[in-house]
């Protein structure tokens, strides 16, 4: 059986970015010991300010996953943040169904989207988004994503990372499990 890279469906402000943690630079009260900041453009040719903790990168990209990015930022997450936060894994960019515009509440597209690539591809997904509702996650577990709503002051922390982590080690454990009974 050939191994499915998992996916994480990954939103940039309030999860990447630590919004509240913009007025806080340098030390991070949540979990990571620093935060760097930087300048991202939109591709709409806006600027933001970006703070990060650079330990939570590091993190990220010792995963064997890829990333979706799901986010109002869409191409410029690939060629903005990932960049400036040092995010190296491979990426694609999910954007709303049928090219309609990036709206807000941006969680409505995104769902749909999610439901959308889930379906269309199935396998191991986690999906970081500081909007997620019950109900959304209601809607993404029976396609066996594991759902976390990340606190938009602080972005992904620490237990976060511990329970993607066990997630995936759960779903190879399931794979190789299938494999040795039906292969």
């Amino acid at each position: 059986m050939t191994k499915i890279r998992p996916k994480i469906f990954l939103d940039v402000d309030g999860v990447i970015n630590a919004q509240a943690a913009n007025y806080e630079y340098g030390l991070d009260p949540m979990g990571w010991r620093h935060l760097d900041q930087g300048i991202a453009t939109t591709p709409e040719g806006n600027r933001y300010r970006i703070t990060w903790a650079p330990e939570m990168i590091a993190e990220l990209n010792k995963l064997d996953v890829d990333i979706v990015w799901t986010t109002t930022w869409t191409t410029g997450a690939e060629t903005q943040i990932a960049p400036l936060v040092g995010l190296e894994l491979p990426s694609r960019v999910l954007v709303p169904l049928n090219n309609e515009p990036v709206s807000f509440p941006s969680i409505n597209w995104k769902l749909e989207a999610v439901v959308d690539d889930q379906t269309t591809a199935p396998g191991p997904a986690i999906w970081l988004d500081d909007e997620l509702s019950i109900a959304q996650m209601d809607v993404a577990e029976p396609l066996g994503i594991l759902s976390i709503r990340v606190d938009c002051t602080s972005g992904i922390r620490p237990e976060d990372i511990d329970r993607i982590k066990q997630y995936i080690a759960a779903a190879e454990l399931a794979s190789e499990t299938y494999s040795e009974v039906y292969e």
